[in-house]
């Protein structure tokens, strides 16, 4: 008859820990994985916050200057009227004037059968410029030249020439090809 005593505290126990304990360790395992979470996600955000400002940092090291020739050698959209000028002057520089320019906005990453379906990958934009111009052959290097070292990116896609028939003088067919951050 000792025994019931026990027995009934044993079972006691037994229910407390059915009923109340075991939901309850369950409760607690799950928040606590969810406050590892929580904790791994304020460490990557800290990490991103001290990556922002590192880089905050050095942007603001730049000099307006450098600003603005980074600008011009990427910028953020196209203007392709001041492109057009920009070009202009360059090659007045060298005796020579733009004529039939045209302006086409191409597709980076088309394909040569269609378009690309769906969104771009790249995060930059390109556009067309053709023009033709009159000039000697050493002027129109020279204007190559320094547009090769100009600060703005462009690519010469498409270049013909032919002669005037008068003088040392060619007419240069070029198509260049510029880009811009999307």
């Amino acid at each position: 008859m000792n025994y019931l005593p026990p027995a009934i505290l044993v079972a006691l126990a037994v229910g407390a820990f059915a009923v109340y304990i075991s939901p309850t360790y369950t409760q607690v395992q799950v928040v606590t994985a969810d406050i590892a979470k929580y904790d791994d996600a304020l460490d990557s955000a800290k990490e991103i916050m001290a990556v922002r400002d590192e880089l905050a940092a050095r942007y603001d090291s730049f000099t307006d200057d450098d600003l603005d020739r980074l600008m011009k050698l990427l910028p953020k959209n196209v203007d392709n009227v001041r492109l057009v000028i920009d070009i202009d002057t360059l090659a007045a520089q060298y005796g020579m004037r733009l004529t039939n320019i045209s302006v086409a906005e191409t597709s980076v990453g088309a394909t040569k059968v269609g378009e690309r379906i769906g969104p771009s990958e790249n995060a930059y934009e390109s556009v067309d410029i053709g023009f033709s111009t009159a000039s000697s052959y050493e002027n129109f290097r020279k204007f190559l030249r320094a547009l090769e070292s100009s600060l703005r990116i462009v690519d010469v896609k498409d270049l013909k020439f032919s002669s005037t028939g008068e003088g040392p003088n060619y007419v240069f067919q070029v198509t260049l090809s510029t880009y811009w951050l999307k």
